[in-house]
């Protein structure tokens, strides 16, 4: 059985694009800076995993879907196991709060500065199914 993952990225009013750094005793990617992102739950939707996920890791509830692309497979995926990814882009109708739990800093880049930082190789492909040139 295919594992479902689901990432969504934020693009604010200026084109740029929120990155979240996950917090360095984090177990799975410590020190890397990701998108609000996370597992769709046996049941759940991809949508209903946007929902939580937004509003656990960043206490929002108020937002819009700008883009929801077509399901795909991880561009990590190996022979032992396989990612089914959802990828939304959103833009958010509300201030937002960080989840100390799971991250420690946020900033709002330009896309073409994501190389600048210690990122997940699946955000590349991400942005790409997104419309996004890097």
């Amino acid at each position: 059985m295919n594992k479902k993952l689901m990432s969504c990225v934020i693009e604010n009013e200026q084109r740029n694009i929120l990155l979240l750094h996950r917090n360095p005793d984090r177990r799975f990617f410590p020190d890397y800076w990701n998108f609000v992102s996370g597992h769709i739950e046996l049941g759940e939707s991809a949508k209903e995993c946007l929902v939580r996920e937004l509003n656990e890791e960043l206490g929002v509830t108020d937002f819009e879907i700008l883009i929801e692309a077509e399901p795909f497979m991880d561009d990590l995926s190996s022979d032992d196991e396989v990612y089914e990814m959802y990828v939304f882009k959103c833009r958010l109708n509300q201030a937002f709060v960080v989840s100390r739990d799971e991250h420690d800093d946020f900033l709002w880049i330009d896309p073409s500065e994501l190389f600048d930082y210690k990122i997940l190789k699946g955000l590349v492909l991400d942005l790409k199914v997104l419309g996004y040139e890097l």
